[in-house]
């Protein structure tokens, strides 16, 4: 199996940001060196600091003196959190017009880093507060090319990462997803613990008292995919296979099958709770969803999870090995 996954990790920091929401990605970076050796580049983009500031201007004399200051801030936080040792602080150097011009930098600078994956946190905000402070993190996850995970302020510590949960409707894009989580597993000795929202017939929907009293289809219950009544059987052999899979490959894996699932997020934070899992890995593309909906599912999980959640998007162009619609 090709690798995927490379040592070198990138942490998008803001250097004023909460103290908290620091702790709780650094917990996590601590958390994958334990299992590897790993190489950190600490990123920071002025962007984020113009979220508070927003007349910085990055030019003439005054850029060094601010570069300075900000990769002195960089080491500071790599020195009181435990990673100096194999961290390094980085200031990427422009004044970027966006959040998305950001972004790209970002993403940019991870694949010419050799990087495997993008460390952000997010501050899990919504409504009013997302729209005046903009999401850096959801935008990454959007846009990046480059696996992102996020940490949210209702992260919960994790000393280890011993269990993967990984949701998943069986679609083509699922299995290659699948694939990076297994190896992921393979890296760090963690189970990985498959998880599929059986979602309610069409007939059972169009009865349910949520359709009857509005005739239409509810936000948050619609499912991501209708279920004929034989689903439960059909994803119980698929998630067998799948797991067969993982394990020809030296991975420990088992599957959990909801039934009757109606938000889709809310189950899948309760799956992770539930199992005890210590990291949420979802896909940013699956198989029936229309982008729209699994957005939604995927911003709802990355705002609220209280372990970390890594999201895959697929590459088009990748010649990956894949389960096979035979063996899965």
């Amino acid at each position: 199996m090709p690798q995927l996954f490379t040592r070198k990790i990138i942490w998008a920091v803001d250097v004023l940001e909460e103290p908290g929401l620091q702790e709780r990605a650094a917990e996590t970076i601590r958390a994958l060196a334990r299992k590897e050796r790993l190489e950190l580049d600490a990123v920071f983009l002025p962007i984020l600091a113009h979220l508070r500031l927003p007349a910085l201007d990055l030019s003439g004399p005054w850029l060094e003196e601010y570069r300075e200051q900000a990769e002195m801030s960089l080491s500071g936080l790599l020195e009181r959190y435990g990673l100096a040792a194999f961290g390094r602080p980085v200031m990427i150097e422009r004044n970027f017009a966006s959040t998305l011009d950001a972004v790209r930098a970002l993403s940019d600078y991870a694949k010419e880093a050799g990087a495997s994956l993008i460390l952000a946190s997010t501050h899990g905000r919504t409504g009013l507060g997302r729209l005046l402070l903009g999401s850096f993190a959801e935008t990454l996850l959007q846009y990046s090319e480059v696996p992102v995970m996020t940490v949210g302020p209702q992260n919960k510590g994790r000393s280890e990462i011993d269990t993967i949960l990984f949701p998943t409707d069986f679609s083509r894009e699922g299995r290659w997803a699948y694939r990076q989580v297994v190896e992921l597993g393979a890296r760090f000795g963690a189970e990985v613990v498959l998880y599929h929202a059986l979602q309610p017939s069409m007939q059972q929907f169009m009865q349910s008292e949520s359709y009857l009293l509005t005739g239409t289809w509810m936000p948050g219950a619609m499912p991501a995919a209708v279920e004929t009544d034989d689903g439960l059987a059909r994803a119980e052999k698929r998630a067998r296979k799948w797991v067969a899979w993982a394990g020809g490959r030296g991975v420990r894996a088992r599957f959990v099958i909801d039934e009757g699932v109606g938000s889709v997020a809310d189950a899948i934070l309760a799956a992770a709770r539930k199992q005890g899992c210590e990291l949420i890995a979802i896909e940013a593309e699956s198989g029936p969803m229309t982008a729209m909906l699994l957005g939604s599912v995927t911003r709802q999980v990355v705002r609220h999870a209280e372990a970390p959640v890594m999201v895959f998007r697929p590459v088009k162009s990748a010649a990956a090995e894949l389960p096979s619609r035979s063996a899965a």
